[in-house]
């Protein structure tokens, strides 16, 4: 999704900033889940909880932060060459897509609810960083 974003400002003469913007959503976000982790050290929820068994720790989603900050920042991006009715679609689709990730990630034990709401602020205001830099 990054590239084709990143394509469609091209194409649409949007500027370098807004070309690179998804780029700089996708690597700050994973940069900031991983400081964050590390510092944090939090263990994730137990094994017998967990339908999957992903390693690292669990505080922040990495999966989370990237969702929001990644469709976040396409959604601003693709709504600049869209019709007023289609971004509201967009947004409707970044917005369910962003909340599925973080639930699948509680469904499928590997989170508690307060890494993924924890990974949404953190996700957001990176999102609002790199938007505001755009």
């Amino acid at each position: 999704m990054t590239v084709v974003v990143s394509l469609l400002a091209v194409v649409r003469k949007l500027g370098r900033r807004v070309a690179v913007a998804p780029w700089l959503a996708v690597g700050g976000s994973w940069v900031i889940s991983q400081v964050v982790k590390r510092t944090v050290e939090r263990a994730r929820p137990p094994l017998a909880s967990q339908l999957v068994h992903p390693s690292g720790y669990a505080f922040p989603s990495g999966h989370a932060i990237e969702s929001i900050a990644v469709w976040g920042v396409a959604c601003v991006v693709i709504s600049l060459v869209l019709r007023r009715r289609a971004r509201l679609a967009v947004r409707l689709v970044a917005a369910a897509v962003i909340v599925a990730v973080g639930v699948s990630r509680i469904y499928l034990g590997v989170h508690w609810t307060t890494d993924v709401i924890a990974a949404w602020i953190l996700g957001g205001a990176w999102m609002a960083t790199v938007i505001r830099g755009t």
